[in-house]
């Protein structure tokens, strides 16, 4: 069946559904549980639109701070289903979950359908690409 899960969270109440089933389908299964948390990348100005209003001192404390809450959650989630961590990337939140059930060779990847944005529609942008160019099945938490 399944020996390795990866659950992607991004701290939402649907990220945190989604690491409770991962754990449940472990204990059910004994598959190892991975968790994957995303750090969207941070949009950078060109030069010729910044004209020095934002030093680099400026994005560099941002994306700490950025990479720091992420960790929080990560960790969080790791103890909430004694999983195994997998480190954070700054990029697309679709495309490093598919990178991240790759490294750990998943067997299958369980996600929120929606994130911390607007939850109107049944399936997220991050959550439809995800179930569209994963080779290994999808679970959605709704």
């Amino acid at each position: 069946m399944f020996e390795r899960i990866l659950v992607a969270t991004d701290g939402s109440e649907l990220g945190a559904k989604a690491v409770s089933q991962a754990k449940a389908l472990a204990d059910q299964t004994g598959a190892a549980v991975h968790v994957v948390v995303v750090c969207p990348a941070i949009p950078m100005f060109a030069p010729s639109q910044n004209d020095g209003r934002f030093p680099e001192a400026f994005f560099t404390e941002l994306r700490a701070a950025r990479i720091a809450e992420f960790q929080k959650i990560l960790d969080a989630a790791v103890q909430a289903c004694s999983g195994i961590a997998m480190p954070i990337e700054e990029k697309e939140p679709y495309q490093g979950i598919l990178d991240a059930a790759e490294a750990c060779d998943a067997s299958m990847i369980l996600m929120g359908s929606t994130g911390q944005t607007d939850d109107r529609f049944p399936l997220g942008s991050q959550a439809i690409k995800v179930l569209a160019l994963s080779d290994i099945p999808v679970h959605v938490v709704k």
